[in-house]
């Protein structure tokens, strides 16, 4: 349950900052090469954009890739 809510947070901060994320170089690509839309981000690229952009730590960073692979288990 933990990695929805903090995908659902990462979403909402995305959505709040959607240049940011949209530029960063880690965001996901289409085929065309043109940014996914974040409703088909996963978790991880999430987890990285928010890292690039500066929005979280890399102690955060590797929480949630934890906490990512957890639930994945």
């Amino acid at each position: 349950m933990m990695g929805s809510i903090l995908e659902g947070l990462f979403l909402a901060i995305a959505s709040k900052y959607p240049k940011e994320y949209n530029l960063a170089s880690s965001a996901p690509k289409d085929k065309e090469g043109n940014t996914r839309k974040f409703y088909e981000w996963t978790l991880n690229d999430f987890i990285n954009v928010t890292y690039e952009i500066g929005g979280i730590m890399e102690d955060v960073q590797k929480f949630a890739s934890s906490l990512r692979y957890f639930r994945n288990y």
